[in-house]
């Protein structure tokens, strides 16, 4: 990969076209799902078939780099690509290019692993763009508290935030990459079903705040029990107390507390739902706190949690308290999330 500067002179990471003027053409879609890599002239990233993106090409600053697992091999679409007008492909296949003129073999980046050159790519953008990233993980409530949290903080900044379930090593890097530089707040989700996963994902997204919705008995047989659990999840923890990071817990989860409290010097920002009720009214929950109602368009009193959640990382970014209820009744699940 070749470091030069665009025309504006914000530093990025880019393969150069092959010849002057030209742009990326060749797209791999998955469903009709598009993802814009903003501030980013024609860079675009489609994903084919697989929910998980393994296996199939990403397009990413202006360039292709191809994954592979053990159904599919992206290597062996990475001459379509540059063939239908692609500037380059990053492979990990030397393979690829046997046959090729000198030339042609220029349109091609060999690397020993693609999906690492991925990850590396998002953490330098990411340091470049010297913006505050929220990661938000926990067993369950992710996207729900995602949403509403992004939604609250886009009442005072510009926010980037994970798109749809992109929460795993290849998603969040995408996450990243698609972040420009009118982003002021990131909002990162984080998925995982080992240990280990996390503290990558961490050392990808390099987050300053970070929120685990709870913890749960979801991938049990992944972390092994609960402890299990809580030793995956508490790695955003670890890696918020070794970098000066902020957490946001609720104070009424025993494992949180424990959690938090075992991590010496980690600053920490309770929140919790006392004085909060909760009442389904028509089909969706009304939160009452003291005076102020918020009709979500949320049902399941679980819910208040995710709506306390929200409350507290507006109220420490300064969002004003009518604008974090607005936020928050804004907020309509298109995914059949918290939905009857």
């Amino acid at each position: 990969l070749i470091e030069r500067q665009s025309a504006t002179g914000d530093n990025i990471i880019s393969i150069p076209s092959a010849s002057a003027g030209s742009s990326p053409k060749c797209l791999v879609v998955r469903s009709d799902e598009t993802w814009s890599l903003k501030g980013i002239p024609n860079a675009y990233v489609m994903l084919e078939n697989d929910t998980n993106t393994s296996g199939n090409l990403v397009e990413v600053l202006n360039c292709t780099l191809t994954l592979e697992d053990i159904t599919f091999d992206g290597n062996r679409y990475a001459a379509a690509a540059v063939g239908a007008g692609a500037a380059a492909a990053v492979i990990d296949d030397p393979a690829v290019t046997d046959g090729m003129s000198a030339a042609e073999k220029a349109n091609y980046f060999v690397v020993p692993d693609t999906l690492k050159a991925l990850q590396e790519l998002a953490a330098r953008h990411r340091r470049q763009l010297g913006i505050p990233i929220l990661a938000i993980t926990g067993s369950n409530g992710k996207t729900t508290t995602k949403e509403l949290i992004s939604r609250t903080l886009k009442r005072k900044y510009r926010v980037a935030v994970t798109q749809g379930n992109f929460n795993n090593h290849i998603g969040v890097p995408l996450t990243l990459l698609a972040m420009d530089r009118s982003a002021e707040v990131g909002v990162v989700e984080m998925g995982a079903s080992h240990c280990g996963e996390i503290a990558l994902l961490c050392s990808i997204a390099q987050p300053d705040f970070g929120l685990i919705t709870n913890i749960g008995k979801a991938h049990l047989e992944g972390f092994g029990g609960i402890e299990g659990v809580m030793r995956g999840k508490g790695e955003l923890l670890d890696y918020l107390q070794t970098h000066g990071g902020t957490a946001f817990y609720s104070s009424e989860s025993e494992y949180l507390a424990q959690m938090i409290g075992k991590r010496k010097g980690l600053q920490a920002v309770p929140y919790s739902t006392a004085g909060m009720t909760a009442a389904e009214k028509g089909n969706y929950l009304t939160v009452r706190k003291g005076a102020t109602e918020i009709r979500t368009h949320l049902v399941g009193d679980y819910n208040i949690g995710n709506v306390a959640a929200a409350i507290a990382v507006g109220g420490h970014f300064g969002v004003p308290e009518q604008q974090i209820v607005a936020a928050i009744e804004s907020y309509e699940p298109d995914n059949n999330r918290s939905q009857r």
